[in-house]
């Protein structure tokens, strides 16, 4: 078993800390740091408010810093973008966001991470394990991974991957800019 939680508004410190398997968190809103810091399972879904138009919900802040801090398994998705530290010492979690600040994925051992927007410098510094995909927009973006990660190009078994988490994404975000990534 299990349930689920659905709230509209501002979400304080730490929504979802701890969240574990069987839980469901579902935000209309906007969250502050820590979103499922030690998060171990469940899921953990934040949309801007229905009111902000389709074309900007992609370019929001909507959740804080430090998303998902320390997780070890369960999946975020956020419609807009996170701030600073998103995913840092992630060993386990699914994260997909829409945008991301400096320092994204720092220390990563494991667990996957999306980012389909921009990111901040020094994107995956020391991290060691898991997946991170990062959609290029501007060109740029290989100069902002830290320079010890590897970066490779993506190949089909990470392209199927990658496309599986961008439908999941979808659907529990309704986001536009998933919806027009996945029709290129």
């Amino acid at each position: 078993g299990g349930f689920t939680i659905r709230s509209e508004g501002y979400a304080g410190q730490a929504l979802g800390f701890a969240l574990h398997a069987g839980m469901r968190l579902e935000l209309d809103g906007f969250a502050n740091d820590t979103v499922g810091e030690a998060m171990g399972g469940g899921v953990l879904v934040i949309r801007p408010p229905r009111s902000v138009p389709a074309a900007e919900r992609s370019r929001l802040s909507v959740c804080g810093n430090a998303a998902c801090y320390g997780a070890t398994g369960g999946k975020l998705f956020v419609e807009g973008r996170a701030g600073q530290r998103v995913g840092v010492r992630n060993s386990g979690a699914v994260i997909v966001v829409e945008g991301g600040g400096k320092y994204a994925f720092e220390y990563m051992t494991g667990g996957v991470g999306v980012v389909l927007g921009p990111v901040g410098p020094v994107v995956g510094s020391g991290l060691t394990g898991g997946a991170l995909f990062l959609l290029d927009e501007d060109g740029f973006t290989a100069e902002k991974v830290h320079k010890d990660a590897r970066v490779v190009p993506i190949d089909e078994d990470d392209a199927a991957r990658l496309r599986a988490l961008v439908e999941e994404h979808l659907h529990e975000t309704g986001s536009e800019k998933a919806r027009t990534l996945l029709a290129r």
